[in-house]
């Protein structure tokens, strides 16, 4: 009885009820077998009503839940099928998990927090998933929190405009934020004015109005597409541009004044040489001259 409530409080799960746990050494992996409460039992996993039983099972189904330290835990259960009025026949819901998932809430919510401070593969690692899982798990947890993604697009006045690559620089994705409070509220798939105008054509016109700032790097493409989509917006250039052209044009004039110090060097240099060698010229004529005295000297002598 206390590993039952052990097990039950560690899962922080309510509505269910253990049956029994056993441990596979080979894979070292907890196999939690559960059932839903009665009261729980046979409701839409969409709406959560009470619906007719549409079939049943005796087959185990497996939902990953958290890892307790280096071991993997699974809760098993009984799942049978609902008919709801409304939403047809579906699997019936479990307290545990969404529906569609192979995973339980808090896993699901340890995920998505770890993606937004940590790369989809670095997630994989540290959660021992497959990182195209990671992906998944995003997306359902993007549909339940944000079923409609043009809540967004309400009170836009400053927004910025930017793209970068992914996939080692193969592929762009053009990012829409909204200044005021620091979201990004779009993002399409590569780059130029076609894929700007189609985040503008999702806007109502109310909305393309209330824009007064567009902060963007200095490509005219940009500038032509806000002239035609947002009458009453003013173009800045972000900082990071502005300070990354600054950079490159001291750099520019740095390379400048040392080729043209290498220049003046080399100009010194030859008119260095040019007087060494007239200064060269009259000792090698008194040195000449030196040795033919001597060497009549020495005749004479004879």
């Amino acid at each position: 009885m206390a590993l039952k409530k052990l097990l039950k409080s560690i899962l922080n799960v309510n509505c269910i009820k253990i049956i029994n746990a056993e441990f596979d050494h080979v894979s070292s992996s907890l196999y939690i077998r559960v059932e839903i409460t009665k009261g729980q039992r046979s409701r839409c996993p969409v709406c959560g009503r009470k619906c007719n039983g549409y079939d049943s099972t005796t087959e185990y189904r497996s939902w990953r839940a958290l890892d307790f330290g280096a071991c993997r835990v699974y809760i098993l259960s009984h799942v049978n099928r609902v008919q709801c009025p409304v939403h047809g026949i579906h699997t019936e819901q479990v307290p545990w998990a969404h529906h569609h998932s192979g995973f339980t809430r808090e896993s699901e919510q340890q995920v998505a927090y770890l993606a937004l401070h940590l790369n989809r593969t670095e997630v994989s690692k540290l959660m021992r998933i497959n990182w195209r899982t990671v992906g998944m798990i995003l997306s359902r947890t993007k549909d339940r929190l944000e079923p409609d993604s043009s809540i967004r697009f309400k009170n836009l006045r400053r927004i910025g405009i930017d793209e970068t690559s992914y996939r080692k620089g193969h592929k762009y994705i053009m990012v829409v934020i909204d200044h005021d409070t620091n979201q990004v509220i779009w993002v399409g798939k590569g780059t130029g004015k076609e894929v700007l105008s189609s985040f503008f054509a999702l806007l109502t016109q109310e909305q393309r109005e209330s824009i007064e700032l567009t902060s963007a790097d200095g490509a005219r493409w940009i500038q032509s597409c806000i002239e035609e989509w947002l009458p009453n917006c003013e173009r800045w250039i972000d900082g990071f541009h502005v300070v990354q052209w600054a950079i490159e044009c001291m750099d520019e004039r740095r390379k400048e004044v040392w080729r043209e110090a290498k220049q003046k060097k080399r100009g010194n240099q030859k008119e260095e040489e040019d007087v060494l060698k007239k200064e060269k010229k009259p000792r090698q004529q008194q040195n000449m001259g030196r040795a033919i005295n001597m060497h009549l000297a020495r005749i004479l002598r004879i």
